[in-house]
């Protein structure tokens, strides 16, 4: 199995871990801004970038995702400071939750751990995201030209693919498939709250204050499983912030892994 597995810089480890429809480069705009002293490492996931696609629509769960995180680990060769937005995010809290041993600090941009909507009592928001996902997965199947767009503009808001460059809006057409895998398996992610409840990693949970009504909901409930975490919001920005607001982002990036 071949990993997609960036590294530039040197100095302190961060591990940047892109969502869906991402590979590395996603988070060059939040790169730029980050002073000399630290190792940049980035991964791409399954089916993404050059990373190979392991999954399979009977086998989808999210441990093929926490092998690329431990891959990019052990190849780093010391604990690191772990990043994650979207999909990846939530990819990123369950590798926390399995082995935080391995983590300095963790910074989470608009994670989407969907599944603590049905946990947590919001039984009909998780059933219309999960609309929103097996509607989407239909449309892959059907080979629908820019099945994507209905993803993106779930989260960035109505129009939001179609404001992307034409080559941006190819790659997320292209990487359609993958998509649909995740929404298979990524909605049904299971935590253990007792565990998430016990960690003392410094942790800083970042969300957009644009963001939707489910995303809201989500980092809420977040809250409760992570009550040590610090929890902030970037005013106007939305769920694509590490692009739209990277500047910000940088900064706050900066004062979670100075936190350690």
């Amino acid at each position: 199995m071949f990993i997609e597995f960036n590294a530039e810089g040197s100095g302190v480890p961060i591990l940047f871990v892109p969502g869906s429809y991402s590979t590395p480069s996603a988070w060059r705009p939040i790169q730029v801004f980050m002073p000399d002293g630290f190792k940049l490492c980035s991964v791409s996931l399954c089916g993404y970038g050059k990373t190979a696609e392991t999954r399979n629509e009977i086998d989808c769960g999210i441990d093929h995702q926490l092998k690329i995180i431990s891959h990019a680990i052990d190849k780093i060769g010391t604990e690191v400071h772990l990043v994650g937005h979207s999909f990846g995010g939530l990819a990123s809290l369950a590798f926390i939750e399995k082995f935080p041993g391995k983590i300095k600090t963790f910074t989470l941009f608009e994670a989407n751990p969907i599944s603590l909507l049905d946990i947590e009592g919001d039984s009909q928001l998780f059933d219309e995201v999960s609309a929103v996902g097996k509607n989407f997965i239909k449309e892959v199947k059907k080979n629908t030209k820019f099945a994507a767009k209905q993803i993106i503009d779930f989260y960035g808001g109505d129009g939001f693919f179609n404001e992307m460059p034409g080559h941006v809006q190819a790659f997320c057409n292209d990487c359609a498939a993958a998509n649909a895998l995740d929404w298979q398996g990524g909605p049904y992610v299971n935590f253990d709250k007792k565990r998430l409840n016990e960690l003392l990693i410094p942790a800083t949970i970042v969300s957009g204050g644009n963001t939707n009504t489910y995303m809201k909901r989500v980092t809420h409930h977040l809250k409760s499983y992570l009550p040590r975490a610090q929890f902030l919001e970037i005013n106007g920005a939305g769920h694509f912030l590490i692009s739209t607001h990277a500047e910000e982002c940088s900064r706050i990036l900066i004062n979670s892994v100075s936190s350690a």
